[in-house]
C-alpha cells in the first residue's frame, strides 16, 4: 500500500471516531477539526487531554465511540538515569588528647634508689644507674662543692720616675747664658721651686733685676723658659754681676 492509500485510510477512520472530551481544552474536539488540522495536531491534542487530571478521569469512566477501551496514552521513552549514591560522609569526632608520657625514673642498679628516695646519709650519682653509695672507693666521686671565687688581682700603681733634669748648656749657644744657667743650677740643686710670671715681671718693669734674678734663681728656671726680652735683661745683668764679683775675688 502506497503512501496515499494509508493516509486516505488513516483520515476516513479519523472521521468515524467520536468526540474527544477535554477538561484542561473546555470544549468538545470533534473528529472533523482533527482531520482538518492533521494526525500531527490531533496526537499533540489527544496527549494533552490524557495528561490532565480531569482527562484522565473522563478517558477511564467513559470512553470512545467506536471503541471497547479507551486509546492508550503516548507515553515518551525517556532513558533511566543512573541512580547516583552518595557515601555518607563519617561523624566528625575530635582528636584524641595527647596523654602525658610518664618518663622513666632514673634507679640505681644495685640498692635501687632513685631521685625521689636516696640512700641513708645521702647519695648522689655517680653514674647514670649507679648511686655513690653502692659505688667502689675507688671511684667515688665527691660531692659537687661550689667554686670558689678567684681572688681579685693585686692593683699594681705606676711608678712616676721624673727624668733628671738635663743640663742646659746644650739648648744655649751664648757663653754667657752657658754660664749663667750653670750658676742657676748650681743654687737651686733641687729644681722644684717655681715662681709666678706677674711678680718676675713686677721687677723687670721696675728695673729691680737683683730682685728679678733672686726670683729666677729660687725659682729654679731656665732661662730657655723666659720669654725674650726678660731673657736678655735677666742676662746681661746676671753677667754684670758675675764679672764685678770675679773683679772683687781678684782684688782681694
Amino acid at each position: 500500500m502506497n503512501l496515499d492509500a494509508r493516509i486516505n485510510a488513516l483520515t476516513d477512520a479519523l472521521r468515524q471516531r467520536a468526540t474527544i472530551p477535554c477538561a484542561l481544552l473546555g470544549r468538545m474536539a470533534r473528529s472533523s477539526e482533527c482531520c482538518s488540522r492533521g494526525l500531527a495536531a490531533t496526537i499533540e491534542e489527544f496527549q494533552t487531554c490524557r495528561a490532565c487530571p480531569e482527562g484522565q478521569r473522563l478517558a477511564a469512566s467513559a470512553p470512545l465511540w467506536g471503541y471497547s477501551k479507551p486509546l492508550p496514552a503516548l507515553v515518551v521513552y525517556t532513558p533511566p538515569q543512573a541512580a547516583t549514591v552518595r557515601q555518607a560522609k563519617p561523624a566528625s569526632r575530635p582528636a584524641p588528647k595527647a596523654r602525658p608520657v610518664a618518663l622513666p625514673e632514673p634507679t640505681c642498679r644495685k640498692c635501687g634508689c632513685t631521685e625521689t628516695r636516696a640512700c641513708p646519709g645521702g647519695c648522689w650519682w655517680v653514674e647514670p644507674d649507679l648511686c655513690s653509695a653502692c659505688a667502689p672507693k675507688t671511684s667515688k666521686a665527691k660531692a659537687p662543692r661550689a667554686k670558689r671565687q678567684a681572688k681579685p688581682a693585686p692593683v699594681v700603681e705606676p711608678v712616676i720616675t721624673t727624668a733628671p733634669v738635663q743640663a742646659p748648656e746644650a739648648q744655649l749657644a751664648d757663653p754667657r747664658l752657658v754660664k749663667l744657667a750653670s750658676a742657676l743650677r748650681e743654687l737651686t740643686a733641687d729644681g722644684r721651686m717655681r715662681v709666678s710670671m706677674l711678680d718676675l715681671m713686677r721687677a723687670v718693669g721696675a728695673a729691680n733685676y737683683d730682685e728679678a734674678a733672686g726670683l729666677v734663681i729660687h725659682a729654679g728656671l731656665r732661662t730657655s723658659q723666659l720669654s725674650g726680652p726678660v731673657q736678655t735683661v735677666l742676662v746681661d745683668h746676671t753677667a754684670r754681676q758675675l764679672m764685678a764679683s770675679a773683679a772683687s775675688e781678684v782684688r782681694q
